[in-house]
């Protein structure tokens, strides 16, 4: 696994899940309701790179830093 510095997780509205390592992840969104508008990605694994993902069915977005879950 290459030396990211965050695992992002992006849940949706079906229940799915996906994980990816990346150095950055910068979201936009609606400061009046909180509706995700678009994000940015740097640094992205190519071997986890998410396709397309449709805002409109996002429900979270976690971040995390490598190896934090290990203490």
């Amino acid at each position: 696994m290459p030396d990211k510095k965050l695992k992002v997780t992006i849940g949706f509205r079906n229940g799915n899940k996906i994980e990816f390592y990346c150095d950055e992840i910068t979201l936009s969104r609606n400061n009046l309701t909180g509706e995700l508008l678009g994000y940015k990605i740097k640094g992205l694994d190519e071997r986890t790179n998410p396709m397309y993902i449709n805002i409109r069915e996002i429900i979270y977005v976690l971040t995390s830093q490598r190896g934090a879950e290990n203490g």
